[in-house]
């Protein structure tokens, strides 16, 4: 999506507009997510048993972090430690 439409504009924004809420503005675009009747869910290509398997988790924690999967979606990877 990136390589074809990225650099297409969708709308303006204004400073007002970021300091009233941005109500309305076309700002985020997500694509990250698809539901497959035979695989399931997957984000970016991974089924959430592999991204509960490949995610960055807390220290001592058992689940992945919520900003594992915030990465992934927004980069199509998964985070580092860095």
């Amino acid at each position: 999506m990136r390589k074809q439409h990225g650099n297409h504009v969708i709308g303006q924004v204004h400073v007002d507009d970021a300091i009233l809420g941005m109500r309305g503005l076309p700002v985020l675009f997500h694509d990250g997510s698809a539901l497959d009747a035979m695989k399931g869910i997957t984000f970016k290509g991974y089924s959430i048993p592999e991204f509960q398997q490949r995610a960055q988790k807390a220290k001592g924690g058992v689940e992945p972090l919520p900003e594992a999967m915030w990465w992934l979606l927004m980069t199509g990877r998964f985070p580092t430690e860095a």
